[in-house]
């Protein structure tokens, strides 16, 4: 139902099989067009934007049937080393974002530690999303997706940093159960942070 891919192609070791921006196009490249098939087979496929910002995103996440997750750190904001888009299409990319800045993970260990890249924003989302399909098993790859999309804080905006911005999967979940009415010119007005909280959240309107 649903796959997390944290990791990104553009320079190979051959550099005459390597990509060129025009490449990255959605359709193009052997990993989008690998991307875009488990969609149409109706798998929900979340792929890292990358870690070289401000330049461009990389493949498979200039998929246009996929999910391009894009970093931002505790306050919401953009992370300075998030691939941008949008891909050689001019498809908004990266859709939306997770934490990717100082995200906690578990090490090989079993301890707890912080680090940073989209390579932990995407499994975050990822898992945030298995959550929306679990809640709603009949609905479509497509719809699970642009749910997510329109229930993001800039999704009358979006850019190159953020796409459609940060998710609120409450909202999203409410937008597939045809529940939810929603404001575009309210996005942006309220913010609530750090995401994840420990101890203290802090609302912002």
């Amino acid at each position: 139902d649903l796959v997390n891919i944290s990791l990104g192609y553009f320079n190979f070791d051959d550099s005459t099989t390597s990509h060129v921006y025009a490449d990255l196009d959605g359709q193009t490249t052997i990993a989008a067009m690998g991307v875009n098939t488990a969609f149409s087979k109706g798998i929900v496929v979340l792929t890292s934007a990358g870690n070289s910002g401000p330049s461009n995103i990389s493949t498979p996440c200039d998929a246009s049937d996929g999910f391009c997750v894009g970093a931002i750190d505790e306050f919401g904001d953009y992370a300075s080393f998030s691939s941008v888009g949008p891909n050689a299409a001019g498809q908004v990319k990266p859709d939306v974002a997770a934490m990717g800045k100082d995200a906690w993970v578990i090490m090989a260990s079993g301890d707890l530690s912080t680090g940073s890249g989209t390579s932990f924003s995407s499994p975050i989302m990822a898992g945030a999303t298995a959550c929306l399909i679990q809640a709603n098993p009949t609905k479509t790859a497509g719809q699970i997706m642009e749910a997510i999309r329109e229930s993001a804080h800039q999704f009358s905006a979006p850019d190159g940093l953020l796409g459609y911005g940060i998710p609120d999967f409450c909202v999203a979940n409410d937008i597939l159960n045809n529940s939810a009415v929603i404001n575009e010119s309210a996005f942006g007005k309220l913010q609530v942070y750090p995401v994840p909280a420990s101890e203290f959240i802090i609302v912002d309107g």
